[in-house]
């Protein structure tokens, strides 16, 4: 910590000597030894002795000769902060009082436990379980934030995690209340400004007002250190308290991939710097990867959480969470580095009411014509597809017609013509009737392939769907809704022939196809997962195919009714699956 004068030297040295010796009793628990001391504080490990229980704990005393009134009140209002924190991540407090000599103590879950920098170092955890172990202790950040209350400490000693591998934040001795009559008049005062130097946010060294934007500064720091092995600032930086505060006022700190790539000596951080081949084998990867990963947008994140200027950072831990959540999925994540858009930002502000009434003005210009073009796309769309359907279903219609007049006696002059020839003679015609590729034909082949897997003929339908789909390939290609649906039709008839895997491998790769084009809920989805639902049940995944039909079953109940006979049969799935 800063000492807050020359005097506070002595007074260090004072408390070092007359420090707790180990099986002192301080209200109900015994001193076993102590865990480790800051600025005015002291932990100690300690047991219960009142014999209602066996109970090892951290009990944390204000330090011989620091307890001053503000001191106190520092204390006290950690007490307080403590006692109403019941996040997992967040070390519980678990009783408090004053000890035989006047000074208060709380007493705290005893967390066992190393800093989070070194149990990553040890654990060689990669560059994506740093990231997910960072976001636990962000999340919680962002519930003391949600709980008004400002760290101000972050660092990697007050942030141990466990063998099993959970963070625990711990020391809310400098933390600051945002709201409430205990509150902070501002956050900080010149005469005495506790913070960890090396930790410390720009506006911290200044000596300016605290806020939740401090936390958002180191925990971009810790982020930094866990990267990289370093902090973003060369070794002189540090040479001195004046020098160190400087660099963290007005130095740019280095992008972390720069850092890496620096020698050990010319990087400050705590102890000695690692080299980057060492910093790269504790993250299980090599340097180049490493240097390309800080290269990209996870430097980016880096940086913005570091800015010198509280408002150009995040604007709170739950966005720098969520752009470390969205770096993580693969996508687009909001940090940037400084552009024309921040100089563009920058004149907004100056020119606030012209800038916001021309920017609304131009904003509803642009959704309303926006939204305008996408109906309309949508709509000439589905006025297209609606028009292909038509002429298809007309012409397959007229195709029918004229196989069917076969049967009329003025037709078959006296002959008995069965169904069976019907169909046979319709296949043969579909192919002389329509000799190039078409949507047509494929339709024709596909109903053609149905009314022989309905008869129960199924080597006679496998050709007529097999070429259906190829017809339909020809005709519009791959992605056709016609392909997919011939597809479909062919993966229904293996299923019905008892050749699961083959069924598989058509029906999924349908199912998606339709959700893309139709959307989760149309007719057509549905019938694939009740297909794929029955595949299910026939291959033994018996609550895979519960939950398929049960999706199957509420979504025609939304879309077509509990009397429709789609929905009807959907019910009968359901039950057969159950």
């Amino acid at each position: 910590r800063l000492s807050a004068s020359p005097g506070r030297d002595l007074l260090d040295g004072a408390a070092e000597e007359a420090a707790a010796p180990a099986g002192a009793v301080v209200g109900r628990y015994r001193l076993l030894g102590e865990l480790g001391r800051g600025g005015m504080a002291v932990v100690y490990r300690a047991e219960r002795v009142d014999g209602d229980f066996e109970q090892q704990v951290a009990l944390k005393q204000i330090r011989l000769g620091f307890d001053s009134d503000e001191v106190v009140r520092r204390f006290e209002r950690e007490r307080q902060i403590l006692a109403r924190a019941t996040h997992p991540d967040v070390a519980r407090l678990l009783d408090g009082g004053v000890g035989p000599d006047g000074r208060p103590f709380l007493v705290m879950e005893l967390v066992e436990g190393v800093p989070i920098d070194q149990y990553c170092d040890e654990k060689r955890l990669t560059v994506r379980e740093r990231l997910g172990l960072f976001l636990r202790v962000a999340r919680a950040v962002e519930y003391a934030h949600r709980n008004l209350v400002v760290h101000r400490d972050l660092k990697p000693s007050n942030i141990l995690v466990t063998a099993d591998g959970h963070p625990k934040l711990l020391d809310f001795g400098i933390a600051g209340l945002l709201a409430g009559p205990e509150a902070d008049a501002g956050l900080t005062r010149h005469d005495l400004r506790p913070m960890t130097p090396a930790y410390a946010s720009p506006e911290q060294t200044r000596g300016e007002p605290v806020t939740t934007l401090s936390d958002v500064y180191q925990l971009g720091l810790l982020l930094y250190l866990l990267l990289t092995g370093r902090i973003p600032y060369r070794k002189e930086s540090s040479s001195t308290p004046l020098a160190l505060a400087r660099a963290i006022s007005e130095e740019p700190p280095a992008r972390p991939a720069e850092a890496l790539r620096r020698p050990p000596g010319a990087a400050a951080g705590p102890g000695s710097p690692a080299p980057a081949e060492e910093v790269a084998r504790l993250r299980r990867t090599s340097p180049a990867r490493l240097a390309r990963l800080l290269d990209g947008d996870l430097g980016s994140i880096v940086l913005m959480a570091l800015r010198k200027e509280p408002e150009r950072r995040y604007s709170s831990v739950a966005l720098l969470a969520e752009d470390v959540e969205r770096y993580l999925a693969g996508r687009t994540v909001a940090a940037r580095p400084d552009s024309l858009w921040y100089r563009g930002r920058r004149f907004a502000l100056r020119h606030r009411v012209a800038v916001l009434f021309a920017g609304l003005l131009f904003a509803a210009l642009v959704a309303f014509g926006a939204t305008a073009a996408v109906q309309a796309r949508r709509v000439a769309a589905e006025r297209d597809r609606a028009n292909r359907e038509a002429e298809i279903a007309g012409e397959v219609s007229r195709f029918l017609t004229e196989l069917f007049k076969v049967s009329d006696p003025g037709e078959a002059q006296g002959n008995t013509v069965t169904a069976r020839e019907i169909l046979d003679r319709g296949s043969a015609e579909i192919d002389r009737r329509l000799p190039r590729p078409s949507l047509v034909r494929a339709r024709l082949q596909r109903t053609m392939g149905e009314v022989y897997e309905n008869l129960g003929l199924y080597a006679q339908a496998q050709p007529l769907f097999e070429r259906a789909a190829s017809t339909a390939i020809e005709a519009a290609g791959e992605r056709h809704l016609e392909t997919v649906a011939a597809r479909a039709d062919l993966g229904r008839l293996f299923l019905r022939m008892g050749r699961y895997d083959e069924a598989e491998k058509l029906l999924r790769p349908a199912l998606e196809a339709r959700r893309a084009a139709l959307g989760e809920e149309h007719p057509e989805v549905l019938d694939v997962t009740g297909n794929l639902a029955a595949l299910s049940l026939y291959q033994g995944r018996g609550e895979e195919a519960v939950a398929l039909s049960r999706q199957a079953l509420e979504a025609r109940r939304r879309v077509q009714g509990s009397a429709h006979l789609d929905t009807l049969g959907a019910a009968n799935n359901l039950a057969t699956a159950l």
